[in-house]
């Protein structure tokens, strides 16, 4: 049925090109297209406001504004309202309650929101109701048919009745150029005083446009309604024809400043309490022809990504801040094409802010509330700005690395956020009971007294005196002799209705204990890996986790498939899985040439559909296909929700594209309707599955399992012997890099033999000589201490009878 919802919004999107500037679909309808349609919308027959209570008074709440959030019922299922910062919300507007011709109010998907608007109330934020119709013709028969109209009215105060609800936003776009003016402001008159004749200091309010192309009355429209939230966004989209940001400050004839003093200067100039001037948490993505921003002519319009991946992403590829717009954009090659993304973030956004302080509006408000999933920088603006805290809490640090030191300890790196004071570190050797903390005070150090081979659990946060963030995703390690050659991804961002509980590191932990697997592994978050933190080469086999990753989330960027492009190229091996990565990468006519460059001929698949059969929640049985290495095993099941997981819905239907089938769902044709899982076994090594592996049930026979493909990838066959060592000579990269004082240098032996490994400076000047004897073949590391040396570039080469290699070391003091 998604590929049904995508359709109809690229037929929308397609016919929305051809329409002027005064009829731009906004990111509201967009995104309801996009995410929202396929969800399922309660009837008000089916649920009942029982248990919601009223709105309290906050006392402690001392916000100078009104900051209002509209909260999409995608992001709701997403679990976003666990990582609101409530003391820093007046509104939150749930979207989205859809209006009818007959007067009928829908409701948002899981509806009621009990436990949110509980929440919500017990810290004094008021839940609006946020009804929507973007059909011209349709939104002329609701608000000019008096009965259709009557209906609607008390529609209204019944549904803020039963719910608790504290009033409602009407978000009707794609107006009638007849009806913007005093039609619909007479409306909303109508509307406001029959609410607050039957619901006193109930709220009414309106989403309005960011400019006036014809027929608004913005003075008469305040004055109808309690206030009008300003949709400060969309001034460039899928629509445009050349590059620029959603919500410019300046630049051009339309931007934000021109909204706010050109556009609303009859409301700014006399009642500005009346105004709430909205901001994208949300960029814009073209792939233009050249690289240069707003001249470049745009090829397509990939979508709108979201401040949680524009952020981190614009540390990889260069964050380069436009004069002339007053945002942030980054730029990159892929595939022989440019990209360019231009997103908010603390620093445009708050000039925007400041804007609206200067001149007296009622507050700010933001699309989308979850938008940010998680990260405390834009919550420390609103802070800075509207709050009176003076010390922001920090956010979850973005991105960690653990990897094996020595026998008994294991190092840490991870993001030291903005306003932490320090780390703290929890351990578990059960991965339930994390009940050891210790504090470290930057985002470099060391866990020590560990016990050789046993498995740690490790989750992170940031603190300061005004509080700490919430727990980071689970990681492991396992302190062995040994240079671990595994490193273990989690790129399972996605929340879906807290289905996700971060913790599918230890899925694998546990087997490579359970096993004793000679060789040892390292874990990161994806993050880790684009922003430059990890070197994969290092490792022989990636294990890459992806869930239920997809679109929204990015199941892999360009970044990171670059990076594994490489990766593989260096005859290193991966397995990879997950139930979303063809639907975000493999459709021809939506994902981008890259993707589908990665997806066919990397992962070695072709997309057929996004469930066996295009039905979801009804395939969980998967039958190894052919005669192969894992064939002898049988038939197996991962999880529908029932066996302790998550419900794996929509598992991607693939076919080989120069590779071979491994696994079937059973009682599908694979060559005819595809199947659940791939193998390439030339030039590299990889596996790639359509169900998450962390799903499959019960854990001895995932073990099994992961064993035998293990042995595959790993062993080039299924072997007995745990010790053998690939058959290779290298020289890793230098660890930490830049390093202040001491850094470690793996390399790895291919065959008995005498080496050196000696350290030279700019200028060719032997520093040391760190290895000078006979070493058998093997894996081994060596300390380099910088300690007396001058910061500066240094060089570290091996030599042996038959391999030479050089490293470069940054020594930063």
């Amino acid at each position: 049925m998604r590929r049904l919802y995508l359709f109809v919004l690229m037929i929308v999107m397609v016919n929305f090109c051809l329409l002027n500037a005064q009829n731009r679909i906004s990111v509201h309808q967009q995104e309801k297209i996009l995410y929202g349609l396929n969800e399922e919308k309660p009837l008000d027959s089916e649920i009942s406001g029982k248990g919601i209570l009223p709105l309290q008074e906050n006392t402690s709440k001392s916000l100078t504004g009104a900051i209002f959030g509209y909260l999409p019922d995608w992001e709701y299922l997403n679990g976003a309202q666990n990582y609101f910062d409530y003391e820093l919300l007046t509104h939150i507007a749930c979207f989205d309650f859809a209006a009818t011709t007959t007067g009928s109010i829908g409701n948002p998907s899981s509806w009621p929101w009990t436990t949110m608007i509980n929440t919500a109330h017990n810290k004094g934020v008021k839940i609006i109701m946020c009804i929507t119709n973007f059909d011209g013709d349709e939104i002329h028969t609701i608000i000019t048919n008096s009965t259709v109209k009557a209906t609607f009215f008390s529609n209204v105060v019944s549904k803020i009745q039963t719910y608790n609800m504290d009033g409602v936003n009407i978000d009707f776009e794609s107006l009638n150029s007849a009806d913007r003016g005093t039609i619909i402001n007479t409306f909303m008159t109508d509307l406001t005083n029959y609410v607050h004749t039957n619901l006193p200091g109930k709220e009414v309010s309106f989403a309005g446009p960011a400019v006036n192309w014809s027929g608004w009355n913005f003075s008469g429209l305040a004055a109808s309604c309690d206030y009008i939230f300003i949709m400060g966004y969309d001034f460039f989209g899928s629509w445009s024809t050349t590059s620029g940001p959603s919500a410019p400050l300046t630049g051009g004839s339309y931007n934000i400043t021109n909204t706010v003093i050109s556009q609303y200067s009859s409301v700014v100039n006399t009642n500005p309490q009346k105004l709430i001037l909205g901001v994208p948490y949300f960029g814009t993505h073209f792939i233009t022809e050249t690289e240069n921003a707003g001249a470049a002519t745009v090829i397509s319009y990939p979508g709108s990504p979201r401040f949680s991946s524009t952020y981190p992403a614009s540390s990889t590829y260069g964050y380069i801040w436009n004069t002339t717009y007053k945002v942030p954009w980054y730029k990159y090659q892929a595939s022989n094409q440019w990209h360019q993304v231009w997103f908010d973030d603390d620093s445009s956004l708050g000039l925007k802010y400041d804007l609206a302080i200067s001149k007296n509006l009622k507050g700010i408000g933001m699309w989308a509330l979850g938008y940010d999933s998680g990260r405390q920088e834009l919550w420390n603006l609103i802070s800075n700005k509207y709050g009176t805290s003076t010390s922001p809490k920090p956010a979850i640090p973005s991105w960690t690395y653990i990897k094996n030191l020595t026998t008994t300890s294991a190092q840490v790196s991870c993001e030291f956020p903005n306003y932490a004071a320090g780390i703290m570190v929890y351990k578990s050797t059960d991965g339930i009971n994390y009940t050891d903390s210790l504090t470290f005070t930057s985002g470099e150090f060391i866990l020590d007294g560990l016990f050789t081979t046993q498995t740690y659990y490790i989750k992170l946060k940031a603190f300061n005196l005004a509080g700490s963030s919430a727990l980071s995703e689970v990681f492991a390690i396992r302190p062995m002799s040994n240079h671990p050659g595994v490193l273990i991804v989690n790129g399972f961002d996605r929340i879906i209705q807290n289905d996700n509980t971060r913790d599918y590191i230890k899925t694998y932990a546990t087997t490579f204990a359970d096993r004793n697997l000679y060789y040892n592994y390292d874990c990161a978050n994806n993050e880790a890996v684009y922003l430059n933190h990890v070197d994969l080469s290092e490792y022989f086999l990636v294990i890459w986790i992806l869930g239920e990753e997809s679109t929204a989330d990015e199941t892999l960027n360009t970044i990171e498939q670059e990076k594994l492009k490489a990766y593989l190229t260096w005859d290193k091996s991966l397995f990879i899985s997950g139930s979303e990565i063809g639907w975000d990468l493999g459709r021809t006519g939506t994902s981008s040439t890259a993707d589908l460059d990665f997806f066919n001929n990397y992962l070695g698949a072709t997309y057929v559909a996004d469930a066996p059969m295009g039905t979801s929640s009804t395939y969980y049985n998967i039958s190894p296909a052919g005669t192969n290495f894992v064939s002898d095993l049988g038939s197996f099941n991962y999880d529908d929700g029932t066996h302790g997981f998550y419900n794996t819905e929509w598992p991607d239907a693939i076919k080989p594209n120069n590779s071979d089938l491994l696994f079937s769902f059973t009682g599908v044709d694979a060559a005819v309707n595809g199947g659940a899982g791939v193998y390439v076994e030339s030039p590299y090594k990889s596996i790639y599955l359509t169900f998450p592996f962390e799903t499959v049930y019960p854990k001895s026979l995932r073990d099994s399992l992961f064993n035998r493909m293990f042995d595959w990838l790993i062993l080039h066959g299924a072997v007995d012997d745990e010790n053998s060592i690939l058959n290779k000579f290298e020289l890793s990269q230098n660890y930490p890099n830049p390093f202040n004082p001491n850094t470690t240098i793996s390399y790895q032996l291919a065959e008995n033999t005498h080496l050196t490994i000696k350290v030279y400076d700019v200028l060719g000047k032997e520093i040391s000589v760190l290895v000078n004897q006979d070493q058998n073949k093997g894996k081994y590391s060596v300390n380099f201490d910088g300690s007396k040396l001058s910061s500066g570039l240094y060089f570290a080469k091996i030599e042996t009878g038959s391999f030479t290699k050089t490293i470069k070391m940054s020594l930063i003091k």
